[in-house]
C-alpha cells in the first residue's frame, strides 16, 4: 500500500511546486474516498441490520423487560414517579411516556424536571403557566395533549400557544431531547408521534394500578452521529498519512543529498554525490546534480594541481641535484687551491668564495626543504605516541654535541627526571618530521647565536603539552648573513602537520623559539 501511494504521489514534475499541487489534489481525493467509504459502510450496516424490524423489536422488548425488572426489583408503585424518573432518564437515546388511567404521568422531558428542580428551563422552552387551581388535564395515547405540553385536536394538527418556529421549520418548543454534532435528531413532536402509532406495553406495579408505557428507541442517530464523526476522522488521517509520506520522501531526499555532501566536505572527495539517487528534473535533483559538477570540477581542479606539484618537486628536486654537485665540486677546488697557494691575500679571496659557496649550497638545502613542505609532499603526518626523554635524547643529543664541538655553550633544562622503569611522560608526534623541525631550528642556531653566550633549551611539563623552549642571544653582526626566513616557515608548516604549536620571537637581543607538543596517554586531555 505504502509503495502504491509512493508511486501515486511521486510522479515527475519540473518543480516542486506542481509536485506538492499534484500531491495534495491526490490526497484530498483519497480522504473524500476514505471518508465517503466509510459513511457508506457503517450507514449500510445502521440502515439493513440495525434498524431492521426485527433488532429494532428486540431493542425494544429488552428495554421493556428491563424496565419491567427495575420496578419489580424496587417493588415500585405507580407514586414512585421519581425512582422511575431515574431509569427514563438514565436511558437518554430513549423517548418514554409512562400511562395511568389513560393519564401521562410521566416522559423523558419531565424525568429531566424531577431529577433536577433547580435546572433553568431554555428560553423556548418556557410555556404558560396554568392558573392556580385549574387542573392540569391529559388525554388518552394520540389525544389532544401531548408529553410536550402542546395542545392537539383529534387529527393531531393542532399548535401549543405560544410556539415558535426555528430555522429549521420545527416548532421551538418541540425540541429533540438530545443533539448531535452532525445529525438532527428527531423532535419531540416526531417522537410521539411515532409512539403513538406503536401502541403501549403494560407494566406490573406493586399497587396493582393499570400502568401502560411507550417507548421509542431512536439509538441509531447516536450511530449515525458517531458514523460521520468517523468518516471525517479517517479522512482527517489519510489526508495527514498521504501528506506526511510526500514530505517524508521529500526531506529524505533532501537529508541524503545533505549527507553526501558532508561526506565530501568531510574529505572524501571521490565519493559520487549523484551515485543511487533516482534521476529526476525537479529542484532537489538539479540541486544534486550541480553539486555533482562543482565537485567533478574540483576533482579534476586538484588532479591537475597535483601533477603541477608533482611536476615543480621533480623540477626542484633535479636542480637541487644539480645546484649542490658543482657547488661540492667548486669547495673541492676551493680547499685544493688554499692548500697550494700562499698569498694572504689569495687565502682572503679563496675565504670569501668558500664562504659564499656554503651559502649557496645552505640556501639550496633550504629551498629543498621549503618545497618538500610546502609543495605537497608529506601532507599527512603519521601521529604516535612516543616516549618523551627517549625521543628527546635521540633528536636533540646529536645537535648538542655538534653545537658545543663548534664553540657554543648549550645548556638544557628539565622540569624532572623519570628513571627507567616509571611511568615515563608520553608525546603525541611524528619523529621523522619532528626532527625535521629541530634540524631547521639547530640550523638557523648556528648562522644567527652569538658563541660567547649559553644556549639553553628547557623542557616543560604540563597538564595537556609538552613545552621545548630554547632561547639564544643573537649575534650583533648579523648584518652580512643573509636571512630569507625559509626556515622558520618550514617549522611552522610541520608542526601544523603534527598537531604542535611553533612560535618565534626576538626581543631584547634575545631570540626564543617555543614547540608545543601534545601529551600522550598519560595527559588529563
Amino acid at each position: 500500500m505504502i509503495n502504491f501511494l509512493k508511486k501515486l504521489l511521486f510522479a515527475k514534475f519540473r518543480s516542486l511546486k506542481l509536485s506538492m499541487l499534484y500531491a495534495m489534489i491526490v490526497a484530498i481525493l483519497l480522504a473524500f474516498g476514505g471518508f465517503m467509504g466509510t459513511r457508506v459502510l457503517f450507514y449500510s450496516y445502521i440502515d439493513n441490520k440495525y434498524l431492521s424490524e426485527e433488532s429494532r423489536q428486540s431493542r425494544e422488548k429488552k428495554y421493556y423487560d428491563e424496565l419491567q425488572e427495575y420496578v419489580s426489583d424496587r417493588e415500585l408503585t405507580s407514586d414512585d414517579t421519581e425512582t422511575l424518573a431515574e431509569w427514563v432518564y438514565k436511558n437518554r437515546y430513549l423517548y418514554v411516556m409512562i400511562y395511568k388511567d389513560d393519564q401521562l404521568i410521566l416522559d423523558s422531558e419531565s424525568a429531566d424536571v424531577i431529577l433536577h428542580p433547580d435546572k433553568e428551563p431554555e428560553e423556548d422552552d418556557k410555556k404558560e403557566e396554568p392558573d392556580e387551581g385549574e387542573p392540569d388535564e391529559g388525554t388518552e395515547p394520540g389525544g389532544k395533549e401531548d408529553p410536550g405540553g402542546d395542545v392537539e385536536d383529534e387529527t393531531g394538527e393542532g399548535e401549543a400557544e405560544g410556539g415558535k418556529e426555528d430555522d429549521n421549520g420545527n416548532e421551538g418548543d418541540e425540541k429533540p431531547p438530545n443533539s448531535g454534532l452532525t445529525v438532527t435528531f428527531p423532535t419531540r413532536e416526531d417522537l410521539i408521534a411515532y409512539a403513538e402509532k406503536k401502541g403501549t406495553y403494560p407494566i406490573e406495579m406493586a399497587d396493582g394500578a393499570p400502568i401502560l408505557v411507550s417507548i421509542v428507541d431512536y439509538t441509531e442517530y447516536l450511530y449515525y452521529d458517531i458514523a460521520n464523526i468517523s468518516s471525517i476522522l479517517l479522512a482527517a488521517v489519510v489526508l495527514i498519512i498521504v501528506i506526511m509520506i510526500y514530505f517524508g520522501s521529500i526531506t529524505g531526499r533532501i537529508t541524503k543529498l545533505g549527507r553526501k555532501v558532508s561526506k565530501v566536505t568531510s574529505g572524501d572527495i571521490d565519493y559520487s554525490i549523484t551515485e543511487g539517487m533516482k534521476i529526476g528534473n525537479d529542484e532537489i535533483y538539479n540541486l544534486a546534480y550541480n553539486v555533482e559538477n562543482m565537485r567533478c570540477s574540483m576533482l579534476e581542479r586538484i588532479s591537475k594541481e597535483r601533477e603541477a606539484i608533482e611536476a615543480n618537486n621533480e623540477l626542484i628536486t633535479s636542480m637541487s641535484h644539480d645546484i649542490r654537485t658543482p657547488l661540492t665540486v667548486l669547495l673541492g677546488y676551493i680547499d685544493i687551491m688554499k692548500m697550494y697557494s700562499e698569498d694572504e691575500t689569495m687565502h682572503e679571496y679563496l675565504g670569501a668564495a668558500e664562504r659564499t659557496t656554503i651559502r649557496l649550497k645552505e640556501m639550496s638545502d633550504d629551498m629543498f626543504n621549503y618545497f618538500l613542505v610546502f609543495g605537497g609532499e608529506d601532507k599527512v603526518a603519521d601521529i604516535e605516541e612516543y616516549d618523551l626523554y627517549t625521543l628527546f635524547e635521540q633528536i636533540i643529543s646529536e645537535k648538542v654535541a655538534l653545537m658545543r664541538e663548534r664553540g657554543y655553550e648549550v645548556e638544557v633544562v628539565s622540569g624532572e627526571t623519570y628513571p627507567q622503569g616509571a611511568d615515563r611522560p608520553t608525546v603525541m608526534t611524528d619523529a621523522p618530521k619532528l626532527m625535521r623541525i629541530f634540524e631547521n631550528i639547530f640550523s638557523n642556531l648556528m648562522k644567527y647565536a652569538d658563541r660567547d653566550m649559553p644556549i639553553t633549551i628547557n623542557v616543560q611539563r604540563n597538564e595537556k603539552t609538552t613545552d621545548i623552549q630554547i632561547v639564544n642571544s643573537i649575534l650583533r653582526d648579523t648584518e652580512n648573513v643573509e636571512s630569507n626566513r625559509i626556515g622558520l616557515k618550514t617549522c611552522r608548516k610541520l608542526s601544523e602537520a603534527i598537531g604542535a604549536v611553533f612560535s618565534a620571537t626576538a626581543e631584547d637581543g634575545k631570540f626564543t623559539v617555543c614547540l608545543e607538543l601534545k601529551n600522550g596517554g598519560d595527559s588529563n586531555e
